[in-house]
């Protein structure tokens, strides 16, 4: 499966679903920024190209699966954002050695884990 110009997923249905993803599965969305999130962001954060913004109803819910890259909550003015009248969290996703990738936008409505990959 091959998924790709996405800058933004809308699971608003009405009714309760998974959402599983790791930092290939962001990376490989899209390469344009979701414009409305990256004008909210401060200037650590906009620059990013991997910017993906995930809205949802309340009882959906992500997982995402850091491996050598991990999802860290964004602090400061970028914690959380106002985006189509929905609260966002954002989460960094950063390399190694700390450096940011990228990030996605989380509706706050969406339950959001983050779990660690096994090393195989």
């Amino acid at each position: 499966l091959n998924i790709s110009g996405i800058e933004v997923i809308d699971k608003t249905n009405g009714e309760e679903t998974e959402l599983f993803l790791t930092p290939d599965d962001i990376f490989s969305f899209s390469t344009t920024p979701d414009g409305e999130l990256a004008a909210v962001l401060t200037a650590a954060l906009s620059g990013e190209s991997e910017l993906v913004t995930l809205f949802g109803d309340p009882g959906d819910s992500v997982e995402l699966t850091q491996d050598i890259r991990t999802f860290t909550q964004a602090t400061g003015a970028d914690a959380t954002v106002t985006l189509d009248g929905q609260n966002v969290d954002v989460y960094e996703i950063r390399d190694g050695g700390g450096a940011i990738l990228g990030a996605i936008g989380i509706d706050q409505d969406i339950s959001v884990t983050i779990a660690t990959a096994p090393i195989a």
